[in-house]
């Protein structure tokens, strides 16, 4: 079986709209920066619905249409240093950016360790497939099967997402929390890299951009180790009640 899934044009788009003389399209570094300032300040704002949006495991869909209050055009205009700006989010890019917000707002003063006691996270679905639109070769069956194809990336993507920070929870830790294109950053892909691979599980080949990598760790960081926290507590409750 062949895997390969490209972030290609997925990623983010920044347009400055301050002036359209001065309007232009940024590099993905600045974009990436743009994108992490902006998640940081929506979390700052919205804590509580961003922690839900993301422990529910809400997809990029859901959180447009459920959770529209974490969609804060003050802080897009501040995070481009003050200058208008429009921005897009490609796949499952704005979930990404708002669990490494939350990463870096929670799990300050975390220190990483085994997840191997926390249980399987429970994966977004596969969409079910209608085998008449599967055959089809009209637009409604190729929005179908767009669709059905869009789900089974997602889902095989965070699945492997768990598998690489369970495989190294320090380094993705790292990244999670490292500036975007600093040297921190580059340093934690790079220590990573022993997990990339094997985490593949025999799918094939599979394309990442910077931001969706990132993301996908983030993610499932963020998951687990609120997982963790919470079976900590249920256990030091349970404890005091025995006493």
């Amino acid at each position: 079986m062949t895997f390969r899934t490209s972030f290609a044009l997925a990623l983010l788009t920044v347009v400055a709209t301050a002036s359209p003389a001065l309007a232009k399209e940024k590099n993905p570094t600045e974009v990436r920066a743009i994108s992490q300032e902006y998640a940081d300040c929506v979390v700052q704002k919205k804590p509580e619905l961003a922690r839900e949006a993301i422990l529910s495991n809400a997809n990029n869909d859901q959180i447009a249409k459920q959770y529209k209050r974490l969609i804060i055009g003050g802080c897009l205009v501040k995070a481009n240093d003050g200058r208008g700006a429009r921005m897009a989010f490609g796949g499952d890019l704005y979930r990404y950016a708002l669990a490494g917000a939350l990463i870096r707002m929670d799990l300050q003063d975390h220190v990483p360790r085994s997840f191997a006691d926390v249980p399987k996270l429970i994966h977004l679905p596969v969409k079910i497939s209608d085998p008449d639109l599967m055959q089809r070769t009209d637009r409604k069956g190729r929005r179908h099967q767009d669709s059905v194809a869009r789900s089974k990336s997602v889902r095989a993507l965070s699945l492997y997402g768990e598998c690489v920070v369970r495989s190294d929870p320090q380094n993705s830790y790292d990244l999670a929390m490292s500036k975007v294109g600093s040297a921190e950053e580059a340093e934690s892909f790079k220590k990573l890299q022993p997990a990339f691979g094997p985490c593949l599980n025999n799918e094939g080949e599979v394309a990442f951009n910077k931001s969706a990598l990132r993301g996908l760790v983030s993610v499932n960081y963020y998951r687990l180790a609120m997982a963790m926290q919470q079976a900590n507590m249920t256990d030091a409750t349970a404890l005091e009640v025995t006493q």
